[in-house]
């Protein structure tokens, strides 16, 4: 059975630092979000605050939404268990909008 849960920093970590290309898991304020297939962590997105500093500007004006650099984050890191041919890989886009 596959469900999405928050998970903490520590976790989203270690998962990011094996499985994302970068092996690297971004600084600054973050929230992150683990997919399990029932006890184990098959993915991780990680969403925090963007480089662009006046996004939240840009979009408040465009959106008439009340954007601001609290309520705003962006997807930072998403990596997932697998191959590249996995055909799994497909439901990634699930799992985001789940988040």
């Amino acid at each position: 059975m596959l469900w999405v849960k928050e998970i903490n920093f520590k976790v989203a970590k270690a998962f990011i630092e094996v499985y994302h290309y970068s092996h690297s898991m971004p600084r600054g304020k973050s929230i992150c979000f683990g997919w399990y297939d029932g006890e184990v962590l098959y993915a991780v997105a990680n969403y925090g605050v963007g480089v662009n500093m006046m996004a939240h500007d840009y979009l408040t004006a465009n959106t008439t939404l009340p954007v601001t650099q609290d309520n705003l984050f962006e997807l930072k890191r998403l990596c997932r268990v697998g191959e590249k041919d996995d055909p799994s890989r497909h439901q990634l886009s699930q799992f985001l909008s789940i988040c």
